[in-house]
């Protein structure tokens, strides 16, 4: 709009009014950039008063997955007040521990600021292996989750699509369970699955 105005000759002046800092607010807060599924790990911040008298704050904190098709995933929230003396700053250290996989983020919230936190779940990849595993041996202890399956159970007990790949090694084709094998060929042509 201003662009439009110049070009017909009309002056636009701008006065910036920036808001001063809040008389008690979030100064930092930290999460770190990758995580272990289902390690316990923190969200760290300082808050800040710059009032002369002591300020009491609440501190609102949700987790969040965007992995696995969960758009805003399932939230796990915390919530705790902190004292914070006048002109002085706090500390606040808060366990998370993330399940799945994935990137997730944890919104912290105090009072009226809010801050969004994001991360990187890591952990081994879950191989659902069918027949035939002596092929694990060549993979270090730790590297990948191995569930063993067998093809005549209609199922490993878990959704094929939680499953990172699956391995079928040595089995024909008629000891599987009835649509087993049709199962797997959905979880593995909807990407899911490898």
């Amino acid at each position: 709009a201003a662009a439009q105005l110049a070009a017909r000759g009309v002056a636009v002046h701008v006065l910036p009014v920036a808001a001063g800092a809040p008389a008690l607010g979030l100064l930092s807060a930290n999460l770190p950039a990758y995580v272990d599924a289902g390690s316990e790990t923190y969200v760290r911040g300082v808050l800040g008063n710059a009032t002369g008298g002591k300020q009491t704050a609440t501190l609102a904190l949700s987790s969040h997955s965007v992995a696995h098709d969960r758009p805003n995933g399932a939230a796990t929230a915390a919530r705790r007040t902190i004292e914070v003396a006048g002109r002085e700053w706090a500390q606040f250290r808060t366990p998370v521990v993330f399940a799945q996989p994935g990137l997730q983020y944890v919104d912290i919230a105090v009072d009226a600021q809010r801050r969004r936190l994001f991360t990187h779940v890591e952990r081994p990849p879950r191989v659902l292996a069918i027949g035939d595993d002596r092929w694990t041996a060549a993979f270090p202890a730790g590297s990948i989750q191995v569930v063993r399956g067998d093809p005549s159970a209609s199922g490993p007990g878990a959704a094929i699509e939680d499953f990172d790949g699956i391995v079928i090694d040595g089995v024909p084709a008629g000891a599987f369970a009835p649509d087993t094998l049709a199962r797997i060929s959905r979880a593995v042509a909807s990407r899911k699955t490898g």
